[in-house]
């Protein structure tokens, strides 16, 4: 794959010649030009770029001093390789980096890839402290994206080391000259509008050896504020909800100094005083206090830049405290569990729910992390108390934060967390979800390393969660399974029980009706926990297959197991993350979806299957069979049953009319009973029934809309064609003369 490396540069020669020199002895051996644009340089630059004598292709450009994005734009137009990849001047490339961003974009298949590189702190690297403060930041975002706790995304484009290809820079016109700061991020969001899918690579590593005045890196927070509310005028309101959401999270002392200081007189003596007060902190080398006060600092000036082009303070406090007063405006509060399947499940809930105009909800999310010293605490390990324990704290920190709002309702998913809140489910209106009871849950408790109690504990979660059943007004299951298993083992009255699934996007996740196609027939397995999931199986029952006389298939496992020696034909996918458009592509290409779970309640993969039209497969434990009928959308195996499983997936190779029969009954069961906007309604709809609650007169379904940065749907696909966004392509901006010097290698 050929190569542009495009570099802007402005009066740091020495920097400069370091970043050349490493990428003069790169890994890649394909076709690699080096495109340098000096921004004015005046320190002897472009003389350097007119001899550098070094053994790589590069293309010098003078220009007048015109600012980072015109830059990277005459880069661009000076281009001629199809992959263009940004790199700062002071990031230095690791040998491999060049070929770390070519085998990304070769193995994904994708054009409409955003490649994402980290920029690392080398060990002789001598940092200012706000800059120290600023790798320390990137430092905490890399090591969440390459553990998968956040999405890459628009947010996480830096074009210190980041890579594409050229076409969709020429189509969307380049860099936004307007944007003296933060011009990289203002791209990254026309690209994400325009269905580009971003991905990290961490492997594709830059040491980053940055400078930066602090007045720079005080106006580079305040240009990110003000250019979220930029975003958010063009539609994306959710970057508003974000930053309220976000400002809740942030330490108290920060939030007062937020709605004290900014946008009032107080502001610059403030930050003169908290300058001073980190200079000295730094000087006596207490990082973590240094960093602290750099962290209120930029807050300030990020929420200064806010309230200048919300337009005053008074509208960024208003922002800021986004839930109102209004008792016409229905107002329930969500307390769900983040373990598992549920995570997806929140997405796509909070999605269907946050465009709604007839409501607004306060989200309590409920992690499962241990934190700093769960581990020493007694009990703490204990799932049930923890999620309790944080539910009950978070709900306190709502109505602490929003004193003269008033819930009118509580959702509670699942159980877990819902054990500990009797008082308050008493207290208020309340639904408890569940997709499982614990006495189901213990039922599938060796599949998922779940030990049963003593007899003595176990009659206290028996009766600790009929209490909770008791307390709530109604209750509301994934599936009949779960909801016989409440009736059944907890005395729950039939009436007092609805089932609403959880629900997918059709419009992300359904396919238009599939046709036979030329090519091996492809059969994907998603199971984060390969073994539970009956990944193993499934290549075992692979092995057998390919030993046998059946057309041509291929295998996608999506996991985040490693699976260290793949066989022919399997392709393993550990980075896919839920929603994610190259996720739904592999639904739509495949047409066999296996899942021969040895445990599991509904898994939320087979829904999303059925709605690309897949022939099911899978196993016949907690509440599969509700969508994986035999006969009808698939087949159910055995657990465990290899020999089955083969028989079974030889048959579905074999006929592709069985295929295609099972697939679009198992579409129209998903589009009947898990639409998430209908399943959606229905759970706002029976909130505001328990909560005596009358909605407005002209509810109806349309009311709700799927927030795209929340899901991580950036494009849709369908089939292997891309659903193009309509916007008619501009000229580049900037100015595209300039002095060009090419110099071929030596």
């Amino acid at each position: 794959m050929a190569v542009s490396v495009i570099i802007p540069t402005f009066n740091r020669r020495d920097r400069l010649e370091r970043v050349l020199r490493a990428l003069e002895h790169q890994t890649h051996r394909g076709p690699l030009e080096v495109v340098v644009v000096s921004d004015g340089s005046t320190d002897g630059s472009h003389e350097f770029l007119r001899s550098h004598g070094l053994d790589l292709d590069v293309m010098a450009v003078q220009i007048d001093n015109s600012g980072p994005a015109v830059a990277r734009n005459v880069g661009i137009d000076h281009a001629s390789k199809d992959l263009v990849l940004f790199l700062d001047d002071d990031v230095v490339p690791e040998p491999d980096l060049v070929e770390q961003h070519v085998r990304e974009h070769g193995n994904s298949g994708n054009r409409h890839l955003v490649v994402i590189g980290p920029m690392l702190s080398p060990v002789d690297a001598e940092y200012e402290p706000w800059v120290e403060w600023e790798q320390f930041q990137l430092s905490k975002q890399y090591q969440s994206l390459g553990e998968n706790d956040v999405e890459p995304s628009y947010r996480q484009f830096y074009t210190g080391n980041a890579s594409l290809f050229r076409e969709h820079l020429v189509r969307l016109g380049g860099f936004d000259s307007s944007f003296r700061r933060a011009e990289d991020v203002e791209l990254a969001f026309r690209l994400h509008q325009a269905g580009l899918v971003f991905r990290f690579c961490p492997t594709a590593r830059g040491m980053h050896y940055a400078e930066r005045p602090f007045s720079s890196w005080r106006a580079m927070a305040f240009a990110y504020g003000r250019n979220n509310v930029i975003f958010a005028r063009t539609g994306q309101d959710f970057m508003l909800r974000s930053m309220a959401e976000e400002f809740d999270e942030r330490h108290g002392l920060q939030r007062v100094l937020v709605q004290r200081i900014v946008g009032g007189r107080l502001m610059e003596p403030t930050q003169f005083v908290l300058e001073r007060l980190m200079r000295l902190s730094a000087a006596l080398r207490a990082r973590s206090l240094t960093r602290n006060l750099l962290s209120a600092m930029y807050g300030l000036d990020f929420y200064q830049g806010v309230a200048q082009e919300l337009g005053s303070r008074e509208e960024l406090l208003t922002l800021l405290g986004r839930l109102g007063t209004d008792p016409d405006t229905f107002t329930p509060f969500f307390v769900l569990e983040q373990t598992l399947g549920h995570v997806t499940h929140t997405k796509n809930l909070v999605a269907a729910l946050h465009n709604s105009q007839s409501l607004q909800l306060a989200v309590i999310p409920v992690e499962p992390g241990l934190g700093r010293f769960g581990s020493r605490l007694p009990g703490w390990s204990n799932w049930t108390v923890r999620a309790g324990l944080r539910a009950r704290l978070g709900l306190r920190r709502v109505q602490r934060r929003y004193p003269d709002v008033t819930a009118h309702a509580l959702f509670v998913h699942s159980q877990v967390p819902a054990v500990l809140l009797g008082r308050r489910l008493r207290s208020l209106p309340s639904v408890v979800s569940l997709d499982a009871t614990p006495l189901q849950y213990d039922s599938l408790g060796a599949s998922y390393s779940h030990e049963v109690g003593s007899r003595l504990a176990e009659r206290i979660k028996l009766a600790l969660n009929r209490r909770c059943f008791a307390s709530a007004d109604r209750l509301v299951t994934w599936s009949s399974w779960a909801k016989d298993g409440l009736c059944d083992d907890y005395g729950v009255r039939p009436d007092d029980v609805t089932v609403i699934p959880p629900g997918v996007d059709l419009e992300i996740w359904e396919r238009p009706e599939r046709t036979p196609t030329a090519g091996p027939v492809g059969i994907l397995f998603v199971g984060g926990d390969l073994e539970r999931k009956g990944g193993n199986l499934l290549l075992a029952a692979a092995a057998t297959l390919a030993n046998s006389d059946v057309p041509d298939f291929e295998i996608h496992i999506v996991t985040k197991t490693e699976i260290s020696a793949p066989p022919p034909g399997v392709t393993v996918h550990h980075s896919l993350t839920a929603n994610s458009p190259e996720l739904i592509e592999l639904y739509h290409r495949c047409e066999i979806f296996c899942l021969p779970t040895a445990g599991d309640c509904l898994p939320m993969v087979l829904a999303e299957a059925g709605a690309a039209g897949m022939a099911l497969v899978s196993t016949d434990v907690g509440a599969i069979s509700e969508i994986v009928r035999p006969g009808e959308t698939g087949s159910l195996v055995p657990v465990g049953d290899e020999r089955a499983l083969s028989a079974c997936l030889d048959g579905l190779l074999r006929d592709s009319a069985l295929r295609q029969r099972f697939g679009r009954s198992a579409q129209e069961l998903i589009r009947t009973e898990h639409d998430a906007r209908k399943n959606a309604r229905r759970l706002v709809e029976l909130l505001a029934d328990v909560a005596e609650f009358t909605l407005p007169p002209d509810w109806h379904v349309e009311d709700f809309g799927f927030d795209t940065a929340t899901l991580r749907t950036a494009s849709r696909t369908r089939g292997n064609e891309f659903e193009e966004v309509d916007r008619p392509p501009r000229e580049i901006d900037g100015d595209r003369r300039g002095v060009v010097e090419h110099r071929p290698r030596g």
